[in-house]
């Protein structure tokens, strides 16, 4: 392993915001009467809130359209996350040392508006070069777009980068990229995160792995 740059996730890697997502994603659905059970809130770990909007318009078609669904999921994620401090413990001591030797990078489904919101909050903004989202790439994990990308603002290549993430599809993206990934079991079991190289309970105990190394 020749490790010349690192690429986290955000959700679920950075933040433990995965729960926040599914505290959200219950709020509205609650405003707007439709009931979904905890279970169908998990699935959607991972999957980018816009897909959710757009499955949801589908199934109770002609009650609400994917840009209602979605402005309110989005308006009660920021509610939240104004107010709660998400950022795992002893991640930014971390975060710290890694970018004092490595460019740090992030590949992220979420938005950018949401990306800014929580690294600027935490006060670790200033130590990724870059950060990947939504909005920037065509195809979202997992197919590779979005590590590659990352890699490329970075200028190193895949093969040369570590990326840390914490759900299936993430880890198929890492992967195709050609990046030594560690799974993060923060999200899902680590039977669900096959793909990972190695896997971690938590994303400082992965971090200490790669300054250790």
């Amino acid at each position: 392993m020749n490790n010349k740059g690192i690429v986290f996730d955000l959700d679920g890697v950075l933040f433990d915001t995965e729960p926040l997502h599914r505290e959200a994603w219950n709020n509205a659905l609650d405003e707007f009467g439709i009931d979904v059970t905890p279970q169908e809130l998990m699935v959607w770990t991972g999957v980018p809130c816009q897909e959710i909007s757009v499955e949801l318009a589908k199934r109770w078609k002609g009650r609400y359209s994917s840009g209602e669904y979605y402005a309110l999921k989005e308006k009660h994620f920021h509610r939240i996350i104004s107010s709660r401090d998400s950022l795992f413990p002893g991640l930014a001591v971390k975060l710290e040392e890694l970018a004092s030797n490595l460019p740090l990078a992030i590949a992220t489904t979420n938005t950018r508006v949401n990306a800014e919101l929580l690294l600027v909050k935490a006060g670790i903004d200033r130590y990724f070069s870059t950060i990947v989202c939504y909005e920037d790439v065509k195809n979202h994990k997992p197919h590779p777009e979005p590590y590659l990308k990352a890699s490329g603002q970075i200028q190193v290549k895949g093969s040369d980068c570590i990326a840390i993430e914490d759900s299936p599809s993430g880890c198929s993206s890492s992967r195709a990229a050609g990046m030594f990934t560690l799974g993060i079991t923060s999200s899902f079991s680590s039977s669900d995160l096959g793909e990972a190289n190695l896997i971690f309970p938590s994303t400082p105990e992965a971090c200490s792995w790669i300054i250790k190394s």
